[in-house]
């Protein structure tokens, strides 16, 4: 459990309540991302899938490139929206809900923005959210069909930053395990 933030990174080291796991991973790499869900087996209570690259290299060349025409995005555009961000969101959820659907509870919030239903930005950006909110909408109706999972139906959520619920990039959700998810 690395509390540290990767090199390079610009993010501050929270203090956090010590039932809240931490763990530094590359979620390009599905051996990093299989290692740390290793880590908090056997049980998984909430899942943020967070993971976002698309923000890196905004300005190449001296020339702002996040707004130019899709026809002018650098392609490693690509890798960091849909790769870094939805790829990672659907393999995180697969691995969280095996660990979840034997516990017949739990909660998987993926991190999305408005660009999903209206242009902001660039196109890339708004395929990988509206990406990213297909995968909470498919996984959640895909879940009753399973007798396994079916009380975990609802259990999928998107969440939008900047609404009312995070205000920005270190909105933190704490909930202690001696209050399950699945508990009015």
């Amino acid at each position: 459990m690395d509390a540290k933030p990767q090199s390079g990174a610009a993010q501050p080291v929270l203090d956090l309540p010590a039932e809240i796991v931490r763990l530094t991973c590359d979620h390009l790499d599905d051996a990093q991302t299989a290692a740390a869900f290793a880590k908090v087996r056997p049980e998984l209570d909430v899942l943020v899938n967070a993971a976002w690259g698309g923000y890196e290299r905004m300005v190449e060349n001296g020339a702002f490139t996040w707004s130019v025409p899709f026809w002018q995005q650098p392609m490693h555009r690509w890798t960091s929206m849909i790769d870094g961000g939805v790829r990672a969101a659907f393999v995180c959820a697969a691995h969280g809900s095996r660990l979840m659907v034997p516990q017949k509870r739990g909660l998987i919030v993926n991190i999305s923005f408005w660009a999903a239903q209206k242009h902001v930005g660039n196109v890339l950006y708004g395929i990988s959210k509206a990406a990213t909110d297909k995968l909470t909408s498919s996984s959640a109706v895909v879940a009753p069909n399973d007798r396994r999972i079916a009380r975990m139906s609802r259990r999928f959520a998107t969440l939008f930053t900047g609404s009312a619920i995070a205000s920005g990039p270190d909105a933190t959700v704490h909930v202690p395990r001696d209050r399950p998810c699945d508990r009015a």
